[in-house]
């Protein structure tokens, strides 16, 4: 694949299908289950003492106990009997993470359901109803499936032709490349079939390919931020500015997407035609991103209330002024695909995914820092802000 074709081509469509907004909690079995869940105390008010944070630390173990106890600690009060430990352990781990990195201040999920749903989600918020406390399904469709949708990442980014396979081995192509070499070598082990992966090492895998898949599409969806990210490197500025080949950097944020888009195509040919070595990694994906993300709805309802909240989602047919002006408006969708590709599908999404990344920055598991645009759309969405600076 030739650079000059870059702009055009990247469709990333198993990606989207396996990402899609829940709009109906019509589940029949996690309906039943709503009447076995103890009645909600708490739901706006953390179950912790802010005035007695202390770290807490959680070592996954064999034993389901052990994460059931730190959760009950959370103030989880029903846990699913029949989620699998390994899974238990991967949501216990987010949890805490997501407790840490926000000093204790977010509020935790009151019920966690092992059920059933569709194959096109991995974990579902339920908001709190009929006097049922705040719920996480973590879907054990998706689960089961998971092998199924790793390799769906993985022929999605060949036929994208983002992966190629040489001698053999697999490997990326052209101006995206993952700067992990663990990430690589990941990809031909499952492919392969000779190393058997724990769920934690599924996920992360998962993680990484949906990671690939978003930042190839909000390449071509989110160009304003990609001319801002090469053009703040320096050397590759100074030989720009030496050669007399560097955009206009005052006019980008007023051009239209594809003004933009058309800058973006010649300032990489213009790197290419000066030998300048671009590659534009992806950005490291993070195991537990399906719990910070569905917390990341927990807190946003919470401070967007039960009205806006429901205004913010994307029902088909049923969309607010705000919610159609998010998906039509041509600035607010390039800032919500440069958090990732799920999130320009509704203002919800966007608030959680952005959340989830700054999760990922606190956590020191992500390399791609929230730029000031995001933050500026995220609060205007109400989304919470525990842990962003005032």
């Amino acid at each position: 694949m030739k650079v000059q074709s870059i702009g055009c081509q990247y469709q990333v469509p198993s990606y989207q299908q396996k990402h899609q907004p829940v709009t109906s909690t019509k589940n029949t079995e996690i309906q039943k289950a709503y009447g076995k869940y103890p009645q909600s105390l708490l739901y706006f008010t953390s179950n912790i003492s802010q005035n007695s944070f202390t770290t807490i630390t959680f070592t996954p173990t064999d034993n389901p106990d052990d994460a059931k106890k730190v959760l009950k600690t959370l103030g989880v009060k029903y846990i699913d009997k029949n989620m699998p430990t390994d899974v238990l352990n991967w949501v216990c781990e987010g949890m805490v993470n997501t407790y840490n990195a926000t000093g204790g201040k977010a509020v935790m999920f009151e019920n966690i359901l092992y059920k059933k749903e569709a194959d096109n989600v991995m974990a579902t918020y339920f908001p709190a109803q009929n006097g049922k406390g705040t719920t996480l399904n973590i879907n054990k469709t998706g689960i089961n499936n998971l092998d199924k949708t790793i390799n769906s990442f993985i022929e999605s980014n060949i036929k994208q032709g983002l992966l190629v396979q040489k001698n053999g081995k697999y490997e990326f192509y052209g101006l995206f490349r993952p700067t992990d070499e663990k990430f690589i070598k990941q990809i031909n082990e499952f492919k392969s079939g000779k190393k058997k992966f724990s769920l934690k090492e599924k996920m992360e895998l998962y993680e990484n390919l949906y990671s690939a898949g978003s930042t190839a599409k909000s390449f071509m969806e989110a160009p304003q931020f990609y001319l801002e990210m090469i053009m703040s490197n320096a050397p590759i500025k100074q030989a720009l500015d030496k050669n007399s080949l560097s955009p206009d950097m005052t006019k980008i944020k007023n051009m239209s997407k594809k003004e933009q888009s058309t800058e973006l195509n010649n300032l990489v040919l213009n790197c290419k035609k000066l030998g300048i070595p671009l590659v534009l990694p992806y950005r490291k994906g993070d195991v537990f991103r399906h719990i910070y993300h569905e917390l990341g709805h927990l807190q946003h309802n919470i401070t967007a209330g039960d009205k806006l909240y429901e205004e913010l989602r994307n029902i088909p047919k049923k969309q607010s002024d705000i919610t159609m002006k998010f998906l039509t408006d041509e600035k607010q969708q390039q800032t919500a695909y440069f958090v990732s590709v799920y999130a320009p599908s509704a203002p919800t999404e966007f608030v959680a995914e952005t959340f989830a990344n700054m999760i990922s920055q606190k956590m020191n598991h992500s390399n791609t820092p929230v730029p000031p645009d995001v933050v500026v759309l995220y609060r205007e969405f109400k989304g919470s802000e525990i842990f962003l600076a005032k």
